[in-house]
């Protein structure tokens, strides 16, 4: 089951400031959640997901009655506004309903969940057990946003919205996670921190996050982080594991904020995509193996590999074979550098960029920035 679910729930590999070379894992959630014993024995049996509230391990004895009692009324009464998203084939994720319109139920999750999955025979199945169809309105890769239509669908609420978060308030993950079926099942936690930052393997970064220790798990992306009001606060987007010094492992939740992914839904609503600027070239982490079998000047950067007719890049006069060692005068030693530095420009920008020709020669281009073209 959690090998399915690798699609869905994307492999995140990450840095951080607070952990030596070493001390983060990189490697697939849903395996590494099982193996580094980050639950009790036993986490991993059937239990009833909509009669329980999970919460992290170390604090499973400090949540009292009353605060469980509360949790499980306010999970009740935002049920029917959280839907399960899934090709019935090659995953499932998690979406929550935030607006309702004459044409149906306007639904916010993860762009990697419609990205992951057959938009064709993507499906929705809602809180009473109706199968429902799903229209992709947008998405964006670099923020992680989507919004879907459930078309028809005008008799379920939209969740309101909250922004009063705060670290050390209690949270609530709501979710199609497939750590404690039947699903979906709450997992409670605390706020840590308000400006996360996690960046996938070869993908943009994500700033700003909510941090928390809810226990999410493949499936719970695009599900909502909810307050002790019963207001949504944040979209639930990754999880990473930390080794963590004196502590052990730990499992850090990070959420889009409602604001953040308000914003984006509403321009994705409006025009059904979020302009991005546009390089237009293909490119390869270069190894040391590969600079020395073309026989290249520089070990670390950006291979070129393509670039398209007419495109920024190659107005600008990069061709196939050059190795691109800066952008905009800071250092690129790979795409994670190439795409953090990305995401602080915008379309119309003129970047300079450094690259190296395959007989050595370094040179200084101005490249300029148009938009990125929607895929067909």
């Amino acid at each position: 089951m959690l090998r399915t679910q690798r699609r869905v729930f994307q492999y995140w590999k990450v840095s951080t400031t607070f952990a030596r070379a070493g001390q983060v894992s990189v490697m697939a959630v849903g395996e590494v959640v099982r193996e580094s014993e980050l639950f009790p024995a036993g986490a991993f049996d059937p239990e009833d997901g909509h009669d329980a509230i999970a919460a992290p391990v170390r604090s499973l004895s400090d949540l009292p009655d009353d605060q469980v009692s509360a949790w499980q009324s306010i999970r009740e009464k935002v049920r029917p506004a959280i839907v399960e998203l899934t090709d019935r084939k090659t995953g499932r994720g998690t979406g929550v309903i935030v607006d309702v319109d004459a044409e149906g139920a306007v639904v916010l999750t993860n762009n990697h969940v419609v990205d992951s999955v057959d938009r064709e025979t993507l499906v929705a199945r809602l809180f009473d057990g109706r199968i429902v169809g799903v229209e992709v309105i947008g998405a964006d890769d670099w923020t992680d946003v989507a919004v879907v239509r459930l078309r028809g669908v005008t008799d379920l609420p939209a969740l309101r919205r909250g922004t009063d978060t705060k670290v050390g308030s209690q949270v609530m993950a709501i979710g199609f996670g497939v750590l404690f079926p039947p699903m979906p099942s709450a997992k409670v936690g605390v706020i840590q921190g308000l400006a996360g930052e996690i960046q996938t393997f070869h993908d943009y970064p994500l700033r700003g996050l909510i941090q928390h220790d809810a226990l999410i798990s493949p499936g719970d992306s695009g599900g909502p982080l909810i307050d002790q009001a019963g207001r949504l606060i944040g979209v639930n987007s990754a999880i990473k594991i930390a080794r963590m010094p004196r502590r052990g492992q730990e499992l850090i939740g990070f959420s889009i904020p409602i604001g953040q992914a308000w914003s984006l839904a509403s321009q994705l609503r409006a025009t059904g995509k979020v302009p991005r600027p546009y390089l237009g070239v293909t490119v390869e982490d270069l190894s040391i193996a590969t600079a020395r079998r073309l026989g290249l000047a520089v070990t670390q950067g950006l291979l070129i590999r393509e670039v398209p007719e007419s495109s920024p890049a190659q107005k600008a006069g990069i061709v196939p074979g050059m190795v691109m060692v800066t952008f905009s005068g800071q250092p690129v030693t790979g795409l994670n550098d190439l795409r953090r530095l990305m995401v602080t420009r915008k379309v119309g920008d003129t970047v300079a960029v450094t690259v190296v020709a395959p007989g050595g020669a370094r040179t200084q281009l101005r490249v300029v920035m148009v938009e990125r073209p929607q895929p067909s």
